[in-house]
């Protein structure tokens, strides 16, 4: 299970195959459950579990894990072999995707970001394009 976005660009990037299922709002915790992934916090009672995307599930290992951080780490460790998704210190990247995914690629607010460091986060994202 893979939603849109960001996870689709690693998945790409990596070059690992996979399935994207559209899960529904009201089915989120039964189908984590049902996958045997924890929830990844507790509601505002600080009790009752959370469950919420992005998540995957990687059928080759029998693991499953959500927020994006941790599954970039998680296809990073456990496949060494296909492309770095985060080499040490980059860990920013994603975060720089999500702003322009955010704000929209036309947007006043992207084209401040991309132009920040010399225009290095627009480059990098454009590069990135091809595996959206």
């Amino acid at each position: 299970m893979v939603p849109a976005g960001t996870h689709r660009y690693s998945l790409n990037f990596k070059g690992i195959p996979y399935k994207a299922v559209w899960v529904e709002y009201p089915d989120i915790e039964n189908t984590l459950k049902d996958l045997g992934i924890a929830a990844s916090a507790t509601k505002s009672d600080g009790k009752t579990p959370h469950y919420t995307l992005p998540a995957i599930y990687d059928p080759a290992t029998k693991t499953g894990l959500t927020e994006s951080l941790a599954i970039a780490k998680y296809l990073d460790e456990k496949y060494p072999d296909k492309p770095i998704l985060m080499p040490k210190g980059t860990e920013v990247s994603g975060f720089v995707i999500w702003i322009r995914i955010l704000f929209g690629k036309e947007s006043e607010e992207w084209k401040d970001v991309s132009g920040w460091h010399s225009e290095r986060w627009g480059r990098m994202i454009q590069v990135l394009e091809k595996y959206e």
